[in-house]
């Protein structure tokens, strides 16, 4: 047996140890690391733009007190950055705090 073809058994085995239904796949355990890792980071998006945006910031006040904690509420406002992130994404245009708050007045709903 060669030295390529030991290696190339060592990988296999050791993904099969890792993940015995997925061989060579990724396994379910590293994709919810993915999620929560992702959630952090859009969490930590989301908590350094309320210093730096006036619409964030109004956001954020006005969600928090309707949230079970201040991790909701920045959640919650990451989300809406995810939407407007697609959205500049999408239009292939980069960011216009102006033209997002022109268009947050004439798609607003109010709060019931």
């Amino acid at each position: 047996m060669t030295a390529f073809r030991r290696l190339a058994m060592f990988r296999l085995w050791r993904a099969h140890a890792r993940s015995p239904s997925a061989v060579g796949n990724e396994s379910w355990s590293s994709s919810v690391t993915a999620a929560k890792e992702f959630r952090r980071i859009t969490q930590q998006f989301a908590r350094a733009s309320v210093p730096q945006s006036s619409w964030a910031a109004a956001d954020w006040h006005e969600i928090h007190p309707d949230c079970q904690s201040d991790s909701h509420a920045y959640r919650t406002l990451a989300n809406r950055w995810l939407v407007i992130i697609w959205k500049m994404w999408q239009d292939r245009q980069p960011y216009n705090e102006a033209y997002h708050l022109q268009q947050r007045t004439l798609c607003r709903k109010p709060r019931a």
